[in-house]
């Protein structure tokens, strides 16, 4: 968008990313038609779109929504090439694998869950035998003009190496090599991609460096968040249990291997060992973040489809294969009502279940005051700004809504000379700050909320203000 510096970057730049990625989750579950069925790919395609946490998070500058993208896409490849044995889909499980590192460090998490759950695939495929359809038998892969050139037994040992592996882990390192590498301009980046687990470690059990203890949470934070959220006679009730239900009867669907239709039993129960895995390590860790709900909720959305399939399939008679159709269609209205909510009405309230120290409008309308006295001051951006917060964590993210300026200084506290053509202060330093200022008198005062119980206060020079 010919923004080349840190200062021209606008929202609209920053948000396209998971905005894109969001868009592309929608539309990547076709890649599993063969897979799970058309009714469940289009289920579950309906259901990423509606869901209020998947759509606030695709607005929403956070690294959750590119990475669940990569997963699913590593999920799928993985699938795929389980199913023919081709390259291709190595490369494509190499570059998902390795643009999921690269993205966050959480990528470990969804690794483990997809071990375990092939783990159990393989474990129960041994307990039942294997089919055509996932439930007994070889599997037969049809090649170039129909011809079969691949005949696949109930095992995965075999995919795993081979030269088509070490392919994808060739195309995993370089990926991931190049953008820790900050694209070939710090060879130390990799060595630091892998020591900085360490430190990851330490904040996920609930270490204190860098706010970490900010963040600790009890087990039952995802669930409150995904499944029942109120605040009584003040606003919705915020559930996504529709999905939770239906993702429920799709882990039932495929370990009994009713309802399934053309839907591959082993590729259901995977999605559903994956999920729990991947819930209960989020649920144990005690660092939680609610943008972390994504990975798990998406492997629900996953299962949802396949439910939804299922429910239609198993109901006796057309007139309650109608009812529940009509069941089906309020329950995505429901979420739909919600997206809306989520997104448009409650986007920074704190009732909406997904605000999380969030950056109130006050925030905003301080930076376009700034850009207003910037317009009328003779040095322009060079205008001086000071900060006066005791609490460092009080400036943030005033770096981001001042950043087209070059003279903002920040301070725990408050200098000898603290005047400049704008202040900004929390109350707590406005003692000292009183005494120092040459003319207190002298400036025109605004208050802005900042985050939820964070208030500062603008001091604008009373002849710029004029």
């Amino acid at each position: 968008r010919g923004q080349h510096t840190y200062a021209s970057l606008d929202e609209v730049t920053l948000r396209l990313v998971p905005a894109i990625c969001g868009i592309a989750m929608v539309l990547a579950a076709m890649l599993l038609l063969d897979g799970l069925g058309g009714w469940a790919v289009a289920a579950a395609a309906l259901l990423t779109a509606l869901s209020p946490a998947m759509s606030y998070f695709s607005r929403y500058y956070i690294m959750e929504v590119p990475l669940v993208l990569f997963t699913f896409l590593l999920i799928t490849a993985g699938y795929r090439y389980a199913r023919g044995g081709h390259l291709g889909w190595c490369i494509l499980a190499g570059l998902a694998a390795g643009l999921m590192y690269a993205t966050k460090e959480t990528w470990v998490f969804a690794i483990a869950a997809m071990v375990v759950a092939l783990g159990a695939a393989a474990l129960w495929q041994r307990l039942i035998g294997g089919s055509s359809t996932g439930e007994t038998g070889a599997v037969v892969c049809a090649g170039p003009r129909g011809r079969s050139n691949h005949v696949l037994q109930p095992g995965i040992s075999h995919m795993l190496w081979n030269w088509r592996m070490l392919a994808a882990l060739a195309v995993w390192a370089i990926v991931a090599g190049v953008f820790f590498s900050s694209f070939f301009t710090n060879a130390r980046g990799p060595l630091d991609a892998v020591a900085a687990y360490a430190h990851a470690f330490g904040r996920a059990m609930g270490g204190s460096d860098e706010g970490g203890n900010l963040h600790l949470h009890p087990w039952y934070f995802y669930f409150r968040s995904l499944f029942y959220t109120n605040y009584p006679g003040r606003g919705p009730v915020w559930t996504e249990a529709f999905i939770g239900v239906l993702a429920i009867v799709g882990m039932v669907a495929g370990f009994t291997g009713r309802g399934l239709g053309k839907a591959d039993g082993r590729l259901v129960r995977f999605l559903a060992v994956y999920t729990v895995v991947l819930m209960g390590i989020y649920t144990v860790l005690p660092y939680k973040t609610p943008w972390c709900a994504l990975s798990p909720l998406h492997g629900m959305i996953l299962l949802a489809g396949v439910g939804a399939g299922a429910l239609v399939r198993c109901m006796p008679g057309v007139r309650l294969k109608a009812a529940l159709c009509v069941v089906l269609v309020a329950g995505a209205a429901h979420l739909g009502r919600l997206a809306y909510l989520t997104n448009f009405r409650y986007d920074y309230d704190r009732r909406n279940p997904w605000v999380y120290a969030h950056t109130l409008s006050g925030a905003v309308k301080l930076g376009q005051r700034a850009e207003a006295i910037a317009s009328i001051y003779p040095a322009g951006y060079h205008m001086r700004i000071n900060v006066f917060t005791p609490d460092p964590h009080d400036q943030w993210p005033l770096p981001w809504y001042l950043r087209r300026f070059d003279r903002v200084a920040y301070f725990t506290d408050v200098p000898a000379n603290p005047d400049a053509p704008m202040i900004i202060f929390r109350p707590e330093a406005w003692p000292r700050l009183e005494t120092l200022l040459k003319d207190k008198d002298n400036y025109q005062y605004e208050h802005v909320g900042l985050r939820p119980a964070v208030v500062l206060t603008v001091g604008i020079r009373a002849d710029l203000w004029k």
